[in-house]
């Protein structure tokens, strides 16, 4: 069952899991556990790969679960921080701007793609393009992502800066609402050039794009819980996310969050101390607040 409700020119989605149906439970007598996601991706596509981890996470802890996803990065970053969420998933650089803002989280799991917990962006342009180097960017038209973004704009804001290639260099930019759109505004030649995350550079590269940059890597999205939750509970949920697909019939939920993903393995709060590196170097440049 999905609610979908727009406040201005952002979409907020509640999504309750009635496990009650599947589960002889009485609805009533179930706690509610909020897991709270960033809008990354459209909301459809949100909802369609969470909710298979959130009806396994209910059934084994015995409770309903509800999908929120936050209108903007920020929003997301503020009601983590206010332990509005049970449980939260988070880019990489939504997490260290919440710890610089309200202090650490407990860390329970973080995504491995293909054997590896770590991830990074693409710079591209359209295959017919003559750039070759981010140098060549300038007085271009470029496509970033979110502004909260770790991979949409974040980072690659700093690889930009590192190669001598200011927001001022740029013929003109824009922000977009996910990373679909990013790459589909510059296959239609509205930008000349943008940045994604390399799983979504991976799935448009074929229609007619190049990379031309990568990014460093950087430790993958992670799940969190709030640091009100009793230490029994918390250790509990992370033992559900470590040992999803160790069973052949979970494997799904695993596939449903991400292909190629090959299970949720631990991290700890120091695997993102190289994006607090960038953080404070983007903070030097007034990027974020």
């Amino acid at each position: 069952m999905n609610m979908f409700r727009s406040i201005g020119r952002f979409l907020v989605i509640s999504f309750s899991l009635c496990l009650s149906m599947l589960y002889p439970l009485k609805a009533s007598a179930r706690e509610t556990l909020i897991f709270g996601i960033h809008p990354y991706l459209p909301a459809e596509e949100i909802i369609e790969r969470f909710t298979p981890l959130a009806k396994h996470i209910g059934k084994e802890l015995g409770v309903t679960v509800e999908i929120v996803i936050s209108s903007t990065y920020e929003e997301h970053i503020e009601r983590t921080g206010r332990n509005e969420f049970d449980l939260a998933f988070m880019g990489p650089f939504s997490y260290v701007q919440m710890t610089a803002l309200h202090g650490t989280k407990p860390v329970l799991a973080r995504l491995e793609i293909q054997g590896s917990p770590l991830f990074r962006g693409v710079i591209f342009v359209p295959e017919s393009s003559a750039v070759q180097s981010l140098v060549e960017l300038k007085g271009k038209r470029f496509a970033f992502g979110d502004r909260e973004s770790t991979m949409g704009y974040l980072v690659p804001r700093y690889v930009l800066w590192k190669a001598g290639v200011d927001l001022k260099d740029l013929e003109g930019y824009t922000f977009m609402a996910n990373h679909n759109n990013v790459a589909l505004s510059v296959l239609s030649g509205d930008y000349e050039a943008g940045a994604v995350r390399d799983d979504v550079f991976d799935k448009y590269q074929p229609k007619g794009l190049r990379a031309i940059a990568y990014t460093p890597q950087l430790s993958e999205h992670l799940f969190v819980a709030k640091s009100t939750m009793s230490r029994q509970k918390m250790e509990k949920l992370r033992g559900i996310l470590l040992a999803v697909g160790k069973k052949p019939e979970e494997q799904a939920i695993l596939n449903a969050l991400k292909l190629r993903v090959t299970r949720l393995s631990g991290a700890r709060d120091s695997d993102y101390d190289n994006i607090r590196q960038i953080y404070k170097t983007l903070k030097n440049l007034k990027e974020i607040p």
